[in-house]
């Protein structure tokens, strides 16, 4: 990634990072980038994000397997979030990524998708109607 030029570079694709003036091919890229990745559903909320598993105290192997086997699918997507969210953040400039770097709001791809989205759509269909 070209972090200054405002060029991305994933996995020998290159397309123009977020600069607030490019939304919709931006988005059209991430899309398919996303869903070549296997990440599209982590993103746009069809998958369901799955909520840690608390551990039961139990000498049931039955309990025990089952954790451990929920822990896994836990920890494979939270793994798969991180990937995606981290894909968002690498494709925008520098300047609008800082924005998603608060853990406490920016918990999911799917809330940094909405609000890039609602931010950076706006002001793009603003623009394109005011060139006319």
């Amino acid at each position: 990634m070209n972090g200054q030029d405002g060029s991305s570079s994933l996995v020998g694709m290159s397309f123009v990072k977020l600069d607030g003036t490019n939304y919709q091919l931006w988005a059209m890229r991430m899309t398919d980038y996303l869903q070549q990745e296997g990440l599209w559903n982590l993103v746009n909320g069809l998958e369901k994000q799955l909520e840690k598993p608390e551990k039961e105290e139990s000498d049931k192997e039955k309990l025990v397997k089952e954790y451990e086997k929920n822990i896994e699918k836990y920890e494979k997507q939270d793994l798969r979030m991180q990937k995606a969210s981290g894909t968002l953040r690498m494709a925008m400039t520098d300047a609008i990524a800082i924005h998603y770097y608060n853990e406490m709001e920016w918990t999911t791809a799917s809330s940094i998708w909405l609000d890039a989205h609602a931010n950076h759509q706006t002001a793009t269909s603003y623009d394109s109607n005011h060139l006319q």
